[in-house]
């Protein structure tokens, strides 16, 4: 089974918090997706805030707030990677990468982390959550070492959160 066939079938309804995997967001009619890739600290502030132009660095070309049809660091476990509901004329504009100005919150379908991947992918098969539960995975889940593996905050949120029990 798919993870899309797993989640349209009502798993995610145990998942508060955690949005649809990316492309699976509804679109607005007349809009495109498009991606941006960020630090996960910031992950929260732009959940609230939006996209901001006063905070773009322009590390890998001049400021702005850089986006693209695809989210260009593939498998990132340090960066988050925010889904954009873009006007198909300002799409026109912008090209395949290009830069926006301010992105309002109204117009972010997802902030997605690292996690969220594992997560899913830790839901479709039920042998992970009946062995987090049964505690197979605590010595890996309770350790200091380790806490920003996404795959352990999956576990976590797992364990944490009753899922598959």
């Amino acid at each position: 089974m798919s993870r899309k066939e797993h989640f349209d079938g009502g798993a995610s309804e145990h998942l508060t918090g955690i949005p649809p995997a990316l492309g699976e967001a509804p679109l607005p009619e007349g809009h495109v997706r498009m991606y941006h890739q960020t630090p996960l600290p910031n992950a929260e502030s732009i959940r609230s805030q939006g996209l901001l132009y006063d905070k773009a660095r322009g590390i890998e070309g001049p400021k702005g707030t850089w986006v693209s049809d695809k989210p260009f660091y593939k498998n990132s476990n340090d960066m988050a990677t925010v889904e954009i509901a873009v006007p198909e004329e300002q799409r026109k504009r912008i090209g395949r990468i290009g830069t926006m100005g301010d992105v309002p919150p109204s117009q972010i379908l997802t902030v997605s982390e690292p996690w969220h991947d594992h997560l899913r992918d830790m839901l479709t098969d039920n042998r992970y959550t009946g062995a987090i539960h049964r505690g197979e995975f605590d010595d890996v889940i309770n350790n200091d070492w380790n806490v920003d593996d996404p795959a352990v905050k999956a576990a976590k949120y797992i364990r944490d959160n009753g899922i598959g029990k």
